[in-house]
């Protein structure tokens, strides 16, 4: 007859070494914490356009980036009191893509003939691409207007 008994409690004692996994967490910790240092995360600070308060008193100069699905942008100006009529500037697309450099010449050419314009909203379409909002959006702080917002989508 053979006996059994050795074998089983040699395989109800299992020991797991838990010293090599904490060494690889331990290590996979310190190298996190080292390259967090080299990340350069990018901010761009806006404000939401519709949902608070107005300020009292007159509305600031301001304008208007409308984004349509077919790439135009149209830009607007609201609330200048130096001009008369309301001003409205097309940057019609070619072959779907955005003349960029045209709406930058234009940007420049209002921040330098309105030097009280400080603010800009952007307002996108549906089917607007996330980079050109942003590029819009960096245009505008390039060009010293310093409280860009940006709009809820319009839908067209």
């Amino acid at each position: 007859m053979v006996s059994t008994q050795g074998n089983s409690s040699k395989d109800q004692t299992f020991e797991l070494n838990l010293v090599p996994f904490i060494d690889v967490l331990s290590t996979c910790i310190c190298f996190l914490l080292m390259t967090a240092i080299w990340i350069n995360v990018g901010v761009l600070n806006v404000t939401q356009a519709i949902g608070s308060e107005p300020p009292a008193g007159k509305n600031p100069p301001s304008v208007i980036a409308d984004i349509k699905t077919d790439g135009t942008i149209q830009l607007s100006l609201k609330d200048v009191t130096s001009r008369k009529n309301p001003v409205s500037y097309d940057v019609r697309a070619t072959n779907g893509r955005i003349d960029w450099d045209r709406v930058e010449a234009y940007v420049a050419t209002l921040q330098a003939n309105i030097p009280e314009l400080k603010t800009a909203l952007v307002m996108p379409s549906a089917r607007t691409k996330y980079e050109d909002v942003i590029r819009i959006m960096d245009m505008f702080k390039k060009s010293k207007i310093s409280d860009v917002g940006i709009a809820p989508l319009t839908g067209t």
